[in-house]
C-alpha cells in the first residue's frame, strides 16, 4: 500500500510541473534596423490571475500603475531570461540558435486587468549580399508559461535596402527543433541586402 501511495504521489507531483501555470498571449513583429540588425519586438499580455498575483507580489503602489522599481522583477523573470539565456524567442540561423545581444524599449504596464510587457530583442546578425535563412519559434520549453501566439499574424518590416521573404510552416523534420511539438508552426525567413 505504501509503495502505491509513493508512486501515485510521484505521478501527481510530476504532473504539477508538466502543465502551464502562467498564460500569456504574445504578439510579435520582426524588424530590421537601418544598419541591418534584426530586432524581434515582443508584446506579452498575461492572464488575469498571474497579473493580479504579480502586481500584488511586487506591491504596486498606485492602482493600475507599475513603477520602474516594481517592473524590475518582471524584467528579470521574463525579459532578461529571453535575452541572457535565449529563452522564449528561439532564432535558428543555419545550424545554431542565436542568442539575443541585448534588449531595449522595455515597458511594463497594466492593460485593463492584465499585465503587459513590451520588449525588443536585438540580434547581432546583419543583412549581407547573400541570403541569410532564419527560423523563429516562440515557446517556453519548460511548459511553465503557455505562450499563445498566432505565428501567421507576425509582421515583418524591412527598410528599402533589405529584401525579405517569409512564410509560416510546421517545425516537423527540423532536427534542432526536436524539443518542440512537430505540429507547432515557426516563421521561416530569408533576407539579404538588395543588389
Amino acid at each position: 500500500m505504501l509503495k502505491s501511495t509513493v508512486w501515485i504521489s510521484l505521478f501527481f507531483s510530476m504532473a504539477l510541473y508538466a502543465h502551464p501555470h502562467i498564460f500569456a498571449t504574445a504578439f510579435l513583429s520582426v524588424a530590421f534596423e537601418p544598419s541591418g540588425e534584426l530586432v524581434i519586438k515582443n508584446r506579452w499580455v498575461f492572464d488575469e490571475l498571474y497579473s493580479a498575483a504579480k502586481v500584488e507580489s511586487i506591491g504596486a503602489k498606485k492602482k493600475g500603475e507599475v513603477s520602474k522599481d516594481e517592473a524590475l522583477e518582471i524584467e528579470r523573470s521574463v525579459v532578461q531570461m529571453a535575452q541572457r539565456f535565449n529563452y522564449y524567442n528561439y532564432l535558428l540561423v543555419g545550424s545554431q540558435f542565436l542568442a539575443a545581444k541585448n534588449y531595449k524599449n522595455l515597458v511594463v504596464k497594466r492593460e485593463g486587468k492584465n499585465l503587459a510587457v513590451y520588449f525588443d530583442l536585438i540580434f547581432d546578425i546583419k543583412a549581407k549580399d547573400d541570403y541569410t535563412i532564419l527560423t523563429l519559434a516562440v515557446r517556453d520549453l519548460s511548459t511553465y508559461i503557455d505562450i499563445d501566439l498566432d505565428i501567421n499574424k507576425v509582421k515583418v518590416d524591412a527598410p528599402a535596402n533589405i529584401e525579405v521573404e517569409y512564410f509560416t510552416d510546421v517545425l516537423k523534420g527540423l532536427t534542432l527543433f526536436k524539443a518542440f511539438p512537430p505540429t507547432m508552426e515557426g516563421l521561416y525567413l530569408r533576407f539579404r541586402k538588395k543588389p
